[in-house]
C-alpha cells in the first residue's frame, strides 16, 4: 500500500538514507550524497514548523521517496516555495511522485502560497513530464538547470 504522510523526526535517519540512495542512483541529481543545508537542518529538526513542508512516500511502511517545500525567502515572506523531490528507483513510475507533489501543492494552497518554484536537469525528461502533469510550466534554462513554476 502506497501512502503519503508528513515527516516525523523519528524518521530522520531513514529519510537521509533514501535521499542518499536516490542521489547515488540518479545521474540527474546535483550531488552524489545528501548534505543538509540550513533549511534542511531546520526541517529535519522542526517537523511541526509551519514555514516548510516535508512529506514522505511509504510503501508497506518503507520510506520510498520524499518531497519538500522550503520558502525561497526567510519564513516564506514572499509566498514562494521551492520544491525538491525524489523517489527510489524501484518505486518510480508507480504514482508516488505524483502523489507527493499533489500533497505538497495542497499544503502550499493551505499555507496561502503564491507559487511553487523548482529546478531540474534539462535532460531529465521523466521529471519534467511529471512536473508538467502536475501543473508546472517551464520558465527557461538558467545556470544549466531547467526552471519551472506553478502559480497557485
Amino acid at each position: 500500500m502506497n501512502q503519503i504522510q508528513a515527516y516525523s523526526a523519528r524518521e530522520n535517519m531513514i529519510l537521509q538514507r533514501i535521499i542518499n540512495a536516490v542521489c547515488a542512483e540518479c545521474r540527474f541529481m546535483l550531488t552524489e550524497y545528501f548534505t543538509p543545508d540550513e533549511a534542511w537542518i531546520h526541517a529535519l529538526s522542526e517537523p511541526a514548523c509551519d514555514h516548510h513542508c516535508l512529506l514522505l512516500a511509504k510503501t508497506h511502511d518503507q520510506v520510498t521517496g520524499w518531497c519538500r517545500l522550503f520558502p525561497l525567502e526567510p519564513h516564506g515572506s514572499a509566498g514562494v516555495f521551492e520544491l525538491g523531490t525524489g523517489v527510489a528507483l524501484a518505486y518510480r513510475r508507480k504514482g508516488n511522485g505524483t502523489r507527493l507533489i499533489e500533497a505538497a501543492i495542497a499544503w502550499a494552497r493551505s499555507a496561502h502560497a503564491q507559487a511553487i518554484f523548482l529546478r531540474t536537469n534539462p535532460e531529465n525528461m521523466p521529471a519534467q513530464c511529471l512536473f508538467l502533469k502536475t501543473g508546472f510550466q517551464r520558465l527557461g534554462v538558467r545556470n544549466d538547470q531547467q526552471e519551472m513554476i506553478l502559480y497557485l
